[in-house]
């Protein structure tokens, strides 16, 4: 069953206070960013976040941002130094200068490598279905969808549908018919409908806060067939408004549902009440918050932190070095309760990922006796000469050795940098213990 990720990267260089390099902090902050760029509304240090020529989002200090801009536009250290001189009175050298933009252009190539290598990683092919003009477009003629007066008429609408369930129970023939291969494939085909109206929901909301939606398309997430909406430029936006363009796709796609069960139940339409089924499956799925779906992004912002499970980590890194006794936090020092929130999830995270493991690792002795019986029976059909027999022990075989050979390798390919990181970790604090433990210490 398909998924509906939106596509959407956190901005390049997630650590603006680090971005100006020589002399970086004799700069005045500009009072407000030009065209495609804005202040970043997000806790931590105040950060610019401007869009590239090739689409991408970086995220920088206001110093670095002011001399990104210069080195966009063309000027040498030598011209930036005078320039320097003459709007802020401060004299830096020209080899500083060099050094600091040297410094952001290698940040931002390595920032840019490690978002592809994430992607790839993530997504195992992407496809293009509709191209951002496109897209624009249309939602452009959504854009009343997005609004106070619908938000009243799609709560109608869930009413009505919830009304429907209780006293027309339209799912009742939706369970008699599941062997017809006919309906099944028109009830998958409107349920992928409703699945690209989803990505609506989030490129009209974009366009209701006048902000260009990128593609949609459809890519294999991790093992799952997904359709998606790119909505980086949605950094942007404001909290508020980033929140309501994470739960736009949500909105559009309950809608949807909801009209599928009145027809359902008004028509007595068995391949509506199927595909109804399955969009309650997916909103199921996509209100995971541990998953790069909706609600992991609506959290994200809402709790103002640009990458949820990122900052969870460095918040909890962050409680273990105050228990050792170390000062120096990693991450940008946050509001109580913000750090109490975001250790709470890593550690929720941390149990669903455990169990996740857990679960694939249990099911590896399930699954080779399985594939022992069915070759087995496979080869002693294929010698009594009963090729049917054989042929679907074959099949037995075959597509779940597949299907989880791709799963374990999917999974493998996602968890080995974070285990090669954390083996790394474990290693540098096993020597800088041995080294304080040493007689020459």
């Amino acid at each position: 069953m398909p998924a509906s990720p939106r596509t959407r990267r956190r901005p390049a260089g997630g650590q603006p206070d680090r971005a100006g390099g020589g002399g970086r902090a004799a700069l005045a902050e500009p009072a407000s960013p030009p065209r495609n760029a804005a202040w970043l509304d997000a806790a931590g240090p105040r950060s610019v976040v401007c869009e590239t020529g090739d689409g991408s989002l970086l995220q920088m200090s206001p110093t670095a941002y002011w001399l990104f801009e210069r080195i966009r536009d063309g000027l040498t250290p030598e011209e930036i130094t005078e320039l320097i001189s003459a709007q802020f009175g401060q004299q830096v050298g020209s080899a500083a200068i060099a050094r600091a933009c040297d410094g952001i252009k290698d940040r931002i190539e390595k920032e840019q490598e490690r978002i592809r290598k994430v992607e790839r990683r993530r997504y195992a092919f992407r496809i293009r279905l509709l191209p951002e003009p496109a897209v624009g477009r249309i939602a452009g003629w959504l854009r009343p969808l997005f609004s106070r007066p619908a938000a009243v008429g799609y709560a109608l609408l869930v009413l009505t549908a919830v009304a429907m369930m209780i006293f027309a129970d339209p799912f009742r023939s939706a369970y008699r018919h599941l062997g017809a291969s006919s309906g099944l494939a028109a009830a998958y085909g409107i349920y992928l409908l409703a699945l690209c109206g989803h990505e609506l929901g989030h490129a009209t909301a974009c366009s209701r806060f006048r902000l260009r939606p990128g593609d949609i398309g459809f890519a294999v997430y991790l093992i799952f067939p997904a359709v998606y909406c790119d909505v980086t430029r949605v950094w942007l936006l404001p909290r508020r408004q980033r929140v309501l363009v994470d739960i736009g796709g949500l909105l559009f796609e309950t809608a949807a549902g909801a009209a599928y069960v009145i027809g359902a139940a008004v028509f007595h339409s068995w391949v509506l009440a199927l595909a109804a089924i399955m969009l309650a499956g997916n909103l199921l799925w996509v209100l995971n918050p541990f998953g790069r779906f909706d609600v992991y992004w609506a959290l994200s912002d809402a709790l103002g932190v640009t990458d949820l499970r990122r900052e969870s980590a460095r918040a909890f890194r962050d409680i273990l070095r105050i228990r050792r006794g170390a000062r120096a936090p990693e991450a940008p020092r946050l509001a109580r309760p913000l750090r109490f929130a975001l250790v709470a999830y890593a550690l929720a995270t941390v149990g669903v990922f455990g169990w996740f493991g857990y679960s694939i690792l249990g099911s590896v002795p399930y699954l080779v006796t399985h594939l022992y019986a069915s070759g087995v029976l496979a080869a002693h059909a294929a010698v009594r000469g009963q090729v049917k027999t054989a042929l679907e022990a074959a099949v037995n075989l075959a597509l779940p050795g597949l299907i989880f050979a791709v799963l374990y390798y999917r999974v493998a390919g996602v968890l080995w940098p974070a285990v090669r990181k954390l083996g790394a970790r474990c290693v540098r604090g096993l020597r800088h213990r041995a080294d304080a433990e040493s007689p020459a210490a």
